[in-house]
């Protein structure tokens, strides 16, 4: 069986025509637990990381299928909260029908800290991934704007970052989709040069911090023809920014 890593993905070939694709993402000391670090509510813990999840999937063009949840604490009433915000986050990326959830909980020690991990699984047909390949003269910009920690909470997006990711998948003439992690925005256009074997020149100005986190992946970088993506990401209410042109 041939594997490989993708980015942060991990690719299984199923047969001739189809590919596994795995997602994963973690969550620590971020919900309402005693001792956690930063505040929130669980469905906020739950929904965010399964955002991660489930925009990496959908970025790539794979069909998310299986979420599993391993969720470090009790099910009652952490983990049914916490499953209240995964569900909400299939219901934004319309995969409620589609997506099986399965889990498992820690019901023997009292955990006084959240801790969780979603893992995604999906499938494409090969022949699909060629088709959103960057071309040289391609631009790129950002779709919304990087937070971490308490950012996250205090800057909801107008839009869910997944409705959007949905509907630029739908799109003919939108290439790659990357969404940004902790990393940062440069670390993302590198690996897209990387891939797709291109060079990035960027623009001038650039409002957002291209080095900061973007923590459970609050924004994204798209990719494809300039006039295409103005007409397009024109029409989401999201803050958008020119990054550059791949050459």
């Amino acid at each position: 069986m041939n594997k490989r890593k993708f980015r942060d993905l991990t690719i299984i070939e199923v047969n001739n025509s189809t590919e596994m694709v795995i997602a994963c993402d973690s969550l620590g000391g971020i919900g309402s637990k005693e001792q956690d670090v930063i505040k929130c509510p669980f469905e906020v813990s739950g929904y965010y990381t399964t955002l991660v999840v489930l925009a990496e999937l959908l970025s790539y063009r794979a069909k998310p299928e299986i979420l599993v949840n391993n969720l470090s604490f009790e099910m009652e009433p952490a983990g049914r909260l916490v499953l209240e915000g995964i569900r909400k986050a299939l219901r934004e990326a319309e995969l409620t029908d589609d997506c099986m959830i399965t889990g498992s909980t820690e019901e023997n020690v009292n955990v006084v800290q959240t801790a969780l991990g979603v893992t995604g699984i999906g499938f494409i047909e090969k022949d699909l991934r060629n088709k959103f390949n960057i071309q040289s003269g391609d631009s790129a910009y950002l779709m919304g704007v990087p937070y971490m920690g308490d950012e996250v909470i205090q800057n909801p997006m107008e839009m869910p970052l997944l409705k959007a990711i949905r509907i630029l998948c739908e799109t003919e003439g939108i290439a790659e989709i990357l969404p940004a992690g902790s990393k940062g925005i440069a670390y993302e256009i590198h690996q897209l040069c990387h891939t797709n074997r291109k060079e990035f020149t960027y623009a001038d100005n650039i409002k957002p911090d291209l080095k900061k986190s973007a923590g459970p992946a609050t924004c994204a970088v798209v990719t494809g023809r300039q006039e295409i993506l103005e007409t397009v990401l024109g029409g989401f209410p999201i803050e958008m920014n020119f990054l550059g042109t791949f050459i």
